[in-house]
């Protein structure tokens, strides 16, 4: 049975979302799990907090074993093939490589396959070094630069990092809405819709303010 969490930070309109969606985990045949820490001033420093969610959660399993991590706003929505990912020759860390509409690729950290080995412990501690050194950076765009300066070994040893193709983060708005049905985690972007209504709640406020002003 693969071990799926997902995280959210406290006090946040994720944290029910979160709850919710790993209800879905049932559907990969995996127990509900939720990881909590508290979070930060902004959306972006609380997506900096990803990697010290990874170090905390990949302590709690047994060495050599991995765990998938998935955003608050994923769920599953079929089932994943875990071939490759259940055993010793499983890669340590693998992320999804998004390929946008004008074909730039984009690395993703939205779903995210850890591993309690020495080589992830390295590669989820310079991601939190670079994280905290620059809390103002979105986390997968740092991890981007951490995957593409990491070279990934093939032949006799097993593919260390690997990359995931869009089953794994079928990304609502933005993916083809065809490829939905074959898709394994559906990413719905919550963030943007948390966006929209603090605008339409700060904008009347900005109104009020310059209104009092004059």
């Amino acid at each position: 049975m693969p071990t799926i969490f997902n995280w959210y930070t406290t006090g946040s309109p994720y944290e029910e979302v979160a709850k919710r969606n790993a209800l879905s985990f049932a559907i990969a045949e995996s127990e509900s799990n939720s990881y909590a820490i508290e979070g930060g001033e902004s959306w972006v420093k609380n997506c900096a907090l990803k990697p010290t969610v990874c170090l905390a959660l990949i302590n709690t399993i047994p060495e050599g074993h991995g765990l998938w991590l998935l955003d608050a706003d994923a769920e599953i929505i079929n089932k994943p093939d875990f071939r490759g990912y259940n055993n010793t020759t499983a890669p340590y860390f693998s992320y999804v490589l998004h390929y946008r509409p004008s074909g730039a690729r984009e690395v993703l950290s939205g779903t995210l396959w850890i591993t309690n080995t020495p080589e992830c412990k390295t590669l989820l501690a310079n991601w939190q070094d670079m994280c905290q050194a620059n809390p103002d950076i979105w986390d997968q765009k740092i991890l981007s630069k951490i995957v593409s300066a990491t070279t990934p070994i093939r032949g006799k040893e097993p593919l260390q990092i690997s990359e995931l193709d869009w089953r794994w983060a079928w990304i609502s708005g933005i993916s083809d809405p065809g490829l939905e049905k074959n898709a394994y985690i559906r990413h719905n972007q919550m963030s943007r819709s948390i966006s929209k209504e603090q605008q339409l709640v700060e904008e009347p406020v900005k109104e009020r303010k310059k209104k009092n002003k004059q």
